[in-house]
């Protein structure tokens, strides 16, 4: 009888057992400069779990160390997070085999975690409809996982398994496959324009305010420290006549290396913002950093060379290796010439004054003792944004949940709390309960006012902290809408609320949560108090007379403290935390800061108002990420093209004939021709090199004698053929130029961009001749055949360019 493949594979391998104990189960690596451990010591014990008996069958356990190394390996080369994902994935898989008490190296094992009715099949099933929020699901609910996702993991484990030569393709033939179309479950979004401006406003503002205050306190000759930053920095707003920004406020409860630490993860945010880095480059970055400077006729342009520690080396960011034995490599980035080389000189300045190391690190922290290590950023989602007040767009989504919740509470004394469990099977479920409060207890009021807090920040982006009551209802417009407003104690130094009035646009339907919300922070700190007239003692039954006058102390809406000792609130109270226990996810109420939504947003804004090229140039070695977030168009391009189809699909209904109806849809969107019959004429290209155009052009322009005697001396034409148009720069204003999708000719417009794009260096006060850079490389990204563009690109490399433009 033939012997099988795995058979054959135990027999020479078995041997490895004997050596056991040679290699470590323990794994230690280095994440977020941070020492941690993996134990792989699950996968030898039944249900990958060491309280349960070592697996007693030889065979698995020749395999199972084979595929320990395989996990080894990927941590040695530094690949930490693929080794991570392989060992959680070969766990689930073992455990699944175990509980169906089948071999777990056998098609039968393979089967029953990837055939038709197997385990990730069952997932997906349940992830056909992923809910934004877990309160969503119902309880018990299994929140299952994207196709895509299950194509990911099989795609992983088919690899691991071939490095040891187990048969899987063997196993996996005629299974059903899991499609790799779609989008996976809650990508990153870039951020909105308005989140975008708020976040680097506030971030800038707060930089530039610490990181001054941190160097002088280091170079300070006397070894203490007089005054805390939080009274240095008051000081120093109260100077320039700027009052203290609400948003630092939470500095004051700070000690120093928490201070220090603050400020240069603000840093390592702006320095994302930046660069477009990676995290892992970002936090690797170290000093020094070279400016280049271009100066052309009085304006200056800078930009940096940054020295990086790239630990994997398969993936470069424009990386220049340096010759020497340091590891460093160059990677470069352009930064704005004001405010961002005003950044980098500040980080530059607040990172040596810390850490004169040679080389070292542009971004760490410190700890309470002063010791300095690398900088981590794996943190919780509200970090910053609690403490700088940077809220999400999409937070309105949520009131309807924390009105529900604020109602629960106050009448039936109880919060619905949601969880996640993972069951028997390894399945994530919703789990649902409810958590009674004592009315007026401790723990009562805190929830209410944090949730208070919440509801009412759904409907304003201005700081609530000092909001007074009484609250001032407006009527109910036609839109449906109440316009609610209260005056607030303090105007912050950003001047977001130079008024002193703080505004509220909700809907009729959440007045009366507004009203019961009012009324409770009213029973804690009173606008009013009442006074008898006269003497304090009455005779008879006659009632007395009262005065009502304004309290002393501050009637806060948001009140922390005892009955008639409230004060505000100093940190954000409001937690992820606290929104994850709702059944919310955090990142819709605060814009939640990292690497990813910085790099996807300047990625998105490249690609919306630059071109699909220079997006691609932001992103760098990740053609798959753009790829994947751009291959159906820009998103907010494609909504806007579906709203106004709809609008006139719309008026068609009412009996407007369809060119009167987008005439009308004209005017609502305020633009001169439709996004989607301007898209459909896109589909027709224009030629800005005249290969395909009668050299008349559309715009105003003359014929010049010098252009048409070097067009002949370069053989381009003759004196027969006469050149009409010499404005070559112009052709994507001229109605009859038409782009040609043929490699020759898109190879021709590539050398011409080039050549613009060295006169724009040459020239760079000259901003016409970069919009008109943007406007070609638009051209050519919207209408030219992704094949032909890459054989032009390969003409390109291969011949230079075209020798007109050389």
């Amino acid at each position: 009888m033939a012997q099988s493949k795995v058979g054959s594979l135990i027999e020479r391998d078995i041997a490895t057992l004997s050596e056991k104990g040679a290699k470590s189960d323990i794994i230690n690596y280095v994440k977020q400069h941070e020492n941690k451990k993996l134990s792989l010591k699950p996968l030898d014990h039944y249900h990958c779990n060491e309280a349960n008996p070592l697996a007693t069958c030889l065979d698995r356990r020749a395999i199972t160390d084979k595929l320990k190394d395989v996990i080894r390996d990927d941590f040695e080369i530094n690949r930490i997070s693929n080794g991570r994902q392989l060992f959680f994935l070969l766990r689930s898989y073992l455990s699944n085999a175990d509980r169906l008490d089948l071999p777990p190296f056998s098609e039968e094992a393979w089967k029953a975690y990837f055939g038709a009715n197997g385990y990730l099949w069952k997932l997906v099933d349940y992830g056909k409809r992923l809910y934004t929020h877990t309160f969503m699901y119902d309880h018990n609910q299994p929140i299952g996982i994207a196709e895509k996702t299950a194509a990911g993991k099989k795609r992983l484990l088919i690899r691991m398994f071939s490095r040891i030569s187990l048969p899987v393709f063997d196993w996996d033939m005629g299974l059903k496959e899991f499609s790799i179309s779609g989008a996976v479950k809650r990508l990153n979004e870039p951020y909105s324009s308005n989140e975008q401006e708020v976040a680097l406003k506030r971030l800038h503002d707060k930089f530039f305010l610490l990181a001054p205050l941190l160097i002088a306190e280091r170079n300070l000759s006397s070894g203490g420290r007089s005054s805390t930053i939080f009274e240095k920095a008051s000081a120093l707003l109260l100077a320039n006549k700027k009052q203290m920004d609400v948003e630092l406020g939470f500095l004051e409860e700070m000690e120093f290396h928490q201070v220090f630490n603050f400020t240069m993860t603000i840093a390592y945010h702006l320095f994302c913002h930046y660069t477009a880095f990676n995290d892992s480059v970002v936090t690797s970055v170290r000093r020094p950093i070279e400016f280049v400077t271009e100066k052309q006729e009085g304006k200056v342009s800078q930009y940096a060379q940054i020295k990086g520690y790239k630990s994997r080396a398969c993936k470069d960011v424009y990386a220049l290796v340096i010759g020497d034995a340091s590891n460093l490599e160059e990677v470069s980035a352009r930064v704005d010439k004001r405010t961002g080389a005003s950044f980098l000189n500040m980080l530059l300045e607040l990172s040596q004054a810390y850490n004169a190391e040679q080389h070292g690190l542009l971004l760490f922290e410190m700890a309470r003792d002063g010791s300095l290590s690398g900088l981590k950023t794996d943190l919780e989602l509200d970090f910053i944004s609690r403490k700088l007040e940077l809220f999400a767009d999409k937070r309105l989504g949520l009131a309807e949940r924390l009105s529900e919740s604020i109602q629960t509470l106050f009448y039936v004394h109880y919060v619905e709390s949601v969880k996640t469990n993972i069951d028997e099977q390894g399945i994530r479920r919703v789990c649902k309960e409810r958590k009674y409060y004592r009315f007026n207890s401790n723990q009562f009021s805190q929830l209410i006012l944090n949730l208070s807090l919440a509801f009412f920040q759904c409907f304003s982006p201005q700081t609530l902290r000092y909001a007074q009551l009484p609250l001032y209802y407006s009527d109910v417009d036609d839109k449906g809408k109440v316009t609610v407003t209260c005056v607030s104690k303090i105007v912050d130094s950003a001047g977001e609320n130079s008024n002193g009035i703080i505004t509220f646009y909700a809907d009729e339907r959440f007045v009366p949560v507004m009203k019961i919300l009012e009324e409770w922070a009213s029973r804690r700190n009173a606008v009013y108090r009442k006074r008898s007239k006269g003497s304090q003692y009455t005779l008879g039954s006659e009632e007395p007379e009262f005065n009502y006058e304004l309290t002393k102390r501050t009637p806060y809406l948001f009140p922390k403290g005892r009955i008639g000792e409230t004060k505000p609130y100093n940190e954000y109270p409001v937690t992820a935390t606290m929104l994850r226990e709702l059944g919310l996810t955090p990142s819709h109420f605060f814009n939640t800061l990292n690497s990813s939504r910085f790099r996807l947003t300047v990625a998105d804004n490249e690609y919306r108002y630059g071109s699909v090229v220079s997006a691609m140039a932001t992103l760098q070695n990740s053609k798959r990420v753009f790829e994947k977030h751009y291959a159906n168009g820009h998103k907010g391009q494609n909504n806007e093209i579906i709203a106004q189809a709809l609008d006139v699909i719309e008026q068609i209904i009412k009996g407007v004939e369809l060119e009167e109806a987008k005439e009308k849809v004209r005017d609502n969107w305020k633009i001169e021709v439709l996004a989607f019959d301007e898209y459909k004429r896109r589909g027709k290209p224009t030629n800005p090199n005249g290969t395909c155009c009668d050299g008349i052009p559309q715009f105003e322009g003359k014929e010049d004698n010098l252009a048409q005697s070097k067009a002949t001396d370069l053989g381009v034409t003759n004196q027969s053929d006469k050149t009409h148009c010499y404005q070559y720069d112009k052709c994507h204003e001229c109605m009859n130029a038409k782009l040609v999708d043929d490699p020759k000719q898109v190879y021709k417009l590539l050398s011409f961009i080039e050549s613009l794009i060295d006169a724009a260096d040459l020239y760079p006060e000259n901003e016409e001749l970069e919009r008109r850079i943007a406007s070609f490389e638009e051209l050519v990204s919207m209408n030219i055949s992704e094949s032909v563009l890459e054989q032009a690109e390969d003409m390109l490399e291969e011949n230079g360019r075209y020798f007109m433009f050389k």
